[in-house]
């Protein structure tokens, strides 16, 4: 096995584990928030753009979305070998990871708004992080039927 995969694995572990302790921790992080009142016309507006939003930036940007950082290329390629870094970003699967965080983040953290303090603003928050994830998802399945396709 190689160190990247392992890496790899640390990273996708630690993020999923992440998203769900910040879903569920929702409720408190808004607790401490004050907003007043969205209208109903306002809270849909966001969530659509949002929605909107991540769709047409994924898409349109048609590459894999971290690889172009010429600084960290430079340096794993100088270190590791020429398309070290490109190797890396490919396997990492970044969209992929995007998306199921986005969906245990929103998902959990929805169901703790729900089950809890019912904060409007907690709504928004899960809201916004489903909308951007859907987004993602429908931007990275266009890419397969029109590519290049979104890793």
């Amino acid at each position: 096995m190689k160190i990247s995969s392992l890496l790899i694995g640390v990273f996708w572990v630690y993020l999923l584990v992440d998203s769900y302790r910040q879903g569920v921790a929702l409720p408190e992080t808004v607790a401490i928030l004050t907003l007043p009142t969205i209208p109903g016309a306002v809270f849909a507006t966001i969530l659509g753009g949002s929605f909107v939003f991540a769709l047409t930036l994924t898409f349109s940007i048609r590459i894999r979305l971290i690889e172009d950082l010429p600084l960290l290329t430079r340096l794993l390629d100088g270190r590791f070998g020429e398309g070290t870094y490109k190797d890396f970003n490919h396997r990492l699967r970044p969209i992929a990871l995007s998306i199921i965080c986005g969906l245990i983040l929103g998902g959990f953290g929805l169901h703790a708004i729900h089950t809890s303090t019912m904060n409007p603003l907690g709504y928004l928050l899960s809201g916004i992080f489903l909308a951007v994830t859907a987004g993602l998802l429908i931007a990275q399945l266009l890419s397969f039927r029109y590519p290049p396709a979104l890793r």
